[in-house]
């Protein structure tokens, strides 16, 4: 009999472990690219508003003005990714252009390559995200060059969708100047799409990364846009102080209809997020149990885009999810439900965000007499009939099904849903005459 020498047991070398869970990306897997835009002028933000704040004028119609397209309101092109912080709600927000309600907004700390996204008011320590930089500081956080803001009504945001403060975030939709503020900082306002990821453990809670751990991803996606240009009379596209001479002019109670798209985005929008597990390489693998990543998902949409999720093809142990809208293909919603809010003119004027010019609100309200009553949307519901169909159990990457998607037509989210990401320990195949079973008793 032939002494054989035990099998030598190889543990992986230690790695630095990946330093995020998630970001945003070409399809293939590569960094994502935005449109070029030249920011080497100090005043560059102004110069895109004219220098100029919004005072409802037809010269100076919109509050938050488009950097690439600044006459269009519908434009969403630019994503990035990093770390989310101080989330909260608006204190105050102009009724007239908020159908919804007031806004959730947060900040993120962009990875270096969208630095170019930042403003010089947003790189200000002590300026309009002043608080953003205390929240940080209070984490931790670094703030390499300044921070982002992002807003959208809350109420179009279901609480579970919401980033919380240190997540891991990836944002895509319309990259603004807010002509609202004289600092002219810039904003993702509102976004069409927004992913968080965060490592929880097997209850759900956040917990650090390590082998035991789940990535969890989750993304939202934008179910109506409010409009800032007014239509009465059978006159649209009127600027707000237009719109309130008016609306003015009506006899009885005035009434105000602050506008919707009929659909939230227009065109094709084609964006892909890359999800990591919670650390990139096992530390714990060993000759008698393997550490395999697997997948589990499940995303509804209403028929105007499509999902694809696939392992990556630039990154071992990470998956790919792809999106794809198509406005053509935007199923016929009915409108969303509303009530009418009373506002006196004082009250209006209370609604005006902290650091704009009170002075333009108080001419704009001049004309309003009384009380106006403004139309008010109720907060969006998905039907989540759905929400239990294909829904794709704990599987290996390399028999991940690509395409399990739900439709429910009725959906007004275009897109929603969650993925989960984490290491299985399985037992490897053993087969008689193996080093392995050698070492068993009773082996060959």
């Amino acid at each position: 009999m032939v002494m054989r020498p035990p099998p030598r047991i190889i543990f992986p070398i230690p790695v630095p472990l990946l330093p995020h869970l998630l970001d945003i990306t070409q399809l293939n897997g590569s960094p994502w690219s935005n449109p070029a835009f030249n920011t080497s002028d100090p005043n560059w933000s102004s110069n895109v508003v004219g220098g100029h704040t919004f005072d409802g004028s037809s010269a100076h119609p919109f509050e938050w003005v488009s950097v690439l397209d600044p006459a269009v309101e519908q434009d969403d092109q630019v994503g990035l990714a990093g770390t989310a912080l101080n989330p909260d709600m608006s204190g105050a927000d102009l009724p007239f252009t908020h159908p919804f309600g007031t806004d959730f907004e947060f900040t993120i700390v962009p990875d270096p390559a969208y630095s170019g996204l930042l403003a010089p008011a947003n790189k200000d320590p002590n300026g309009v995200y002043r608080d953003s930089w205390a929240a940080a500081q209070r984490s931790g956080i670094s703030i390499p060059d300044g921070v982002l803001g992002v807003e959208i009504e809350a109420p179009l945001v279901p609480s579970e969708y919401q980033v919380a403060h240190g997540d891991r975030v990836a944002i895509y939709g319309r990259w603004i100047v807010d002509a609202g503020h004289p600092e002219f900082h810039t904003e993702i306002h509102p976004p069409l799409l927004m992913a968080r990821a965060r490592s929880i453990d097997h209850s759900g809670n956040p917990t650090p990364p390590s082998t035991n751990a789940t990535t969890l991803f989750q993304l939202w996606s934008r179910p109506y846009q409010a409009g800032q240009l007014f239509s009465t009379g059978g006159d649209s596209g009127l600027p707000l102080r237009t719109y309130a001479e008016r609306i003015a002019e009506t006899l009885g109670d005035i009434e105000a209809f602050p506008p919707i798209f009929g659909q939230p985005f227009q065109g094709i929008h084609i964006v892909a997020f890359t999800v990591r597990p919670p650390v990139h390489v096992p530390q714990s693998a060993t000759a008698l149990s393997t550490l395999q990543l697997q997948c589990s998902y499940h995303f509804t949409v209403n028929g105007c885009c499509g999902v694809q999720v696939i392992p990556s093809l630039t990154e071992p142990d990470s998956v790919l999810v792809i999106l794809a809208l198509n406005s053509v293909s935007y199923p016929k919603l009915p409108e969303p439900a509303h009530h009418f809010d009373s506002f006196s003119i004082q009250k209006l004027l209370d609604q005006v965000p902290g650091g704009a010019d009170l002075n333009i609100f108080q001419e704009i309200f001049l004309a309003l007499q009384g009380t106006v009553n403004v139309r008010r949307y109720a907060a969006p519901q998905g039907s989540q009939t759905q929400d239990s169909v294909n829904v794709v159990p704990f599987t290996p990457l390399k028999t991940l099904p690509p395409f399990a998607q739900a439709t429910d037509s009725s959906e007004p989210f275009p897109v929603y849903g969650w993925l989960k990401l984490q290491w299985v320990n399985v037992e490897p195949r053993l087969t008689v005459g193996s080093p392995i079973t050698r070492m068993i008793p009773g082996g060959s």
